[in-house]
């Protein structure tokens, strides 16, 4: 009876934590959807010509080789992940709304995709487990949440994800990659597991 007892109680919890997780997200969702564009965007989306050299030249050699000098050598990935999810993005979108709704609505699904998985991998590097709903993971998960914040409170000082679609993009979109380059290493170091890619 104890046993059943205890089982029953957690999973209540991780319902009330799973609960909590599903409101953050649809408040995170509401919340990016009301953000401004920023004046970045159309010379990112609309391949301007200094852009069009950083595609022709991802590595940066005519800088080197040829003395050639443009603008955001190494940004190429950062400037293709923009390119890429705000081309297509709101394409996808604009199968359901207008297209001006449409570039609204991709932006705050990157900032709040963004948001989720940062907060996501954060708990798996100090939980050690990668299920989503470990009883663990959705509690660290709650727990983080307080400190990504979107709006309000201390947003402009603390905000991981930042208004600018662009300096999304730029800096929280490309800090998913660094976490997911050191995982091997913290997980090594701090939870005794080799990850095998």
């Amino acid at each position: 009876m104890n046993v059943f007892l205890n089982k029953n109680v957690v999973y209540f919890f991780k319902l009330c934590l799973l609960i909590f997780v599903i409101l953050d997200v649809f408040f995170l969702f509401n919340t990016y959807l009301g953000h401004t564009l920023d004046g970045d965007m159309p010379t990112n989306v609309l391949l301007s010509k200094d852009l069009i050299k950083i595609f022709s030249d991802p590595l940066g050699i005519n800088a080197l080789l040829n003395n050639e000098c443009y603008l955001g050598t190494n940004r190429y990935f950062a400037h293709l992940l923009e390119y890429k999810l705000l081309t297509f993005g709101p394409i996808l979108c604009q199968k359901f709304i207008t297209p001006i709704e449409s570039v609204y609505v991709a932006c705050a699904l990157v900032k709040t995709f963004t948001h989720i998985i940062l907060i996501y991998l954060i708990s798996i590097v100090l939980t050690g487990k990668f299920s989503p709903i470990n009883l663990k993971n959705i509690f660290s998960f709650c727990l983080l949440s307080c400190f990504f914040q979107a709006s309000g409170g201390f947003y402009s000082k603390i905000g991981i994800v930042d208004v600018s679609p662009t300096y999304t993009i730029f800096y929280a979109t490309s800090l998913i990659f660094v976490i997911l380059y050191f995982m091997p290493l913290i997980f090594f170091k701090f939870h005794d597991r080799v990850l095998i890619p």
